[in-house]
């Protein structure tokens, strides 16, 4: 398929017009603006599958009504599109329709090295296609046997090098270059008032598990815990690292882990209050149902009223995120049961309800949907460019920016409390 594809789908053309309809129109969202008169936003996404093209719909209706992302951050398939968004140009550019390029590159076959008939049965039972009775068991033992002896049933590294192309491609083969690139603050960069904003530094996020020290990471902020040099580290490695779903992929490591053997490291003890002993080799894996998202991420308290809002997007709902199938049914129910509980606290908090956009993407938004067809593609798009409008037309700046002055009398135990869902 082609970009114009997404574009010129039925329905697509009012989409795009609303969009920039809400840029001309005046509507506020924020009050940090540039010399081009784009406002921006932080970004908090939470995607499924390995690709979620709904989480690129999104960002390309917010970037046709003229807002741009300061700070970004990603759990799961977000952990791709994430440092796309912070790769693919400078902070003032438009980079939802070249991420789509890259992207429509993307070939399933020659990323997913595993067992191809597992993998093609997995994607197919998932989404309530038949499959016989004989083949689903011969399949289930197939699938078994491969996580008895790898724990996953692809080799991340196919997945690693398409990521390595991407990023070398970009002039960005290692985080020192993309946070460079971050690191070019737009033309005439302001507060509306004037207020001073020197203190404004792009940050980008993505989060993953160590369930090695039972840890929750933050990449690129932890990646001195891992690695000796981070700032050489490809992007790749955290985009991998970010999507290592369990039995898709075999988990993501890192070997070789400085001060590895020692304990009650300050470096460790700081960034995630780990006391223990650092190990020589740490292994990483995604929860297919994060219950992690940290949408107070970018929030500075310290000001009585926020200066720009965080926008989250999870491209499943409490209703929508189901496995269609039993398979594996005590991890996933276990999973949405947390997810669930975290989701409605944050739905039930006067704060941070505003700021949430939720996609329903029906079936191939399931996270162990592997293998999507254009017409699920395609789908995917408009449905997070139709969400992004809607949200934007029921923000308002102003009635969120008093509900945030007035909650910073709050304790910030309640803030905590919703830190996690």
């Amino acid at each position: 398929m082609e970009v114009s594809d997404y574009l010129n789908q039925s329905g697509m053309e009012s989409i795009i017009q609303e969009a920039q309809f809400l840029r001309y129109s005046g509507k506020r969202v924020s009050d940090i603006v540039d010399k081009e008169g784009f406002q921006y936003v932080d970004l908090v996404q939470k995607g499924n599958g390995l690709v979620d093209y709904a989480l690129v719909g999104y960002s390309f209706a917010l970037e046709e009504a003229g807002i741009r992302f300061f700070n970004i951050a990603g759990i799961g398939a977000a952990s791709l599109h994430t440092m796309l968004l912070g790769s693919a140009g400078k902070l003032d550019q438009h980079k939802s329709v070249k991420i789509l390029k890259t992207l429509n590159k993307f070939n399933y076959d020659k990323v997913l090295k595993g067992n191809q008939k597992s993998n093609k049965f997995l994607s197919e039972f998932l989404n309530n296609k038949k499959t016989g009775r004989l083949s689903t068991r011969l399949n289930f033992l197939r699938i078994a046997g491969t996580l008895q002896k790898k724990n996953g049933m692809n080799p991340m590294s196919p997945y690693k090098n398409w990521l390595q192309q991407i990023f070398s491609t970009e002039n960005v083969p290692t985080m020192a270059e993309v946070q460079r690139l971050r690191q070019q603050i737009p033309e005439g960069l302001k507060h509306r008032s004037g207020q001073c904003i020197n203190d404004l530094v792009p940050r980008l996020a993505i989060f993953t598990s160590d369930i090695t020290t039972h840890s929750t990471v933050e990449f690129p902020k932890m990646a001195e815990l891992y690695w000796k040099d981070p700032s050489n580290v490809s992007p790749s490695e955290f985009v991998s690292l970010g999507t290592s779903y369990p039995m898709i992929f075999e988990p993501g490591k890192v070997s070789n882990i400085p001060n590895h053997g020692t304990s009650h490291n300050k470096k460790w003890i700081s960034h995630n209050s780990y006391y223990g002993t650092i190990p020589q080799e740490a292994t990483f894996s995604q929860d297919p149902f994060p219950v992690e998202f940290p949408i107070d991420i970018f929030h500075n308290n310290e000001h009585s009223e926020p200066s720009k809002p965080t926008f989250g997007v999870t491209s499943s709902g409490i209703e929508e995120t189901q496995a269609n199938q039993t398979i594996f049914k005590g991890h996933i129910e276990l999973s949405r049961t947390k997810q669930i509980q975290k989701e409605k606290a944050i739905m039930n908090h006067p704060d941070y309800n505003h700021l949430i956009c939720r996609i329903n993407e029906g079936n191939s938004a399931h996270p162990f949907c592997i293998d999507l067809t254009d017409e699920q593609k395609l789908s995917q798009f408009k449905l997070g460019a139709s969400a992004a409008v809607e949200f934007l037309n029921n923000f308002n700046w102003k009635s969120y920016k008093s509900l945030r002055k007035s909650m910073n009398t709050v304790s910030s135990g309640a803030n905590n409390l919703v830190r996690t869902f």
